[in-house]
C-alpha cells in the first residue's frame, strides 16, 4: 500500500509496566483456566437450583469464583431470591444474595443468576402472578 506524500505518520514505540509483563506467569495461569472451562470436554460452569424436599432446595455452584460455595441448601425465600430477582424494593434477600455472587444489581433491581427446571420456576412463578392479580369488585 503507498501512503500519500501529503500525510505524515509517527509510529512510537514504548514500553510500560503492566500486569501482562510484570506478572507474566499469573496471567498465564489465568488465561489457561479460562480457556479450560470452555473446552468441549468440559463441563459448563453452572449455578443451578435443585428441590431437596418441600421447601428446601439445593444450589451448585460449579463457577469456581473466589468466596463461593459449591453447595449450599436454602430454604425457600433464598430459593425464589436467586432464581426469580426482582425489584430491590420487594425483595428483602436482594442483598444477601448479590453479597454472595449469586445475583448482580442493575438498575435497582436483583437480577438471579441461578437456573432450574421449568417446573422450579413455575412453583415460584405462580405466588407471584396471583399476588399481582387485580382485585374485582361486584358493583
Amino acid at each position: 500500500m503507498r501512503v500519500p506524500e501529503s500525510v505524515s505518520f509517527v509510529w512510537c514505540l514504548g514500553e510500560y509496566a503492566c500486569a501482562h509483563t510484570l506478572h507474566r506467569d499469573l496471567f498465564d495461569c489465568a488465561y489457561r483456566e479460562w480457556r479450560d472451562c470452555w473446552r468441549a470436554d468440559a463441563a459448563a460452569p453452572a449455578l443451578s437450583l435443585s428441590p431437596v424436599d418441600d421447601g428446601h432446595y439445593l444450589l451448585m455452584d460449579t463457577r469456581g469464583l473466589e468466596d463461593t460455595e459449591m453447595g449450599q441448601f436454602l430454604d425457600e425465600e433464598q430459593a425464589r431470591t436467586v432464581l426469580m430477582g426482582g425489584p430491590f424494593d420487594r425483595q428483602p434477600l436482594a442483598q444477601w444474595a448479590i453479597e454472595r455472587k449469586l445475583a448482580v444489581a442493575l438498575d435497582d433491581w436483583c437480577v438471579p443468576l441461578a437456573v432450574a427446571d421449568v417446573e422450579i420456576r413455575r412453583r415460584f412463578e405462580a405466588p407471584a402472578a396471583k399476588a399481582q392479580l387485580p382485585v374485582l369488585s361486584s358493583v
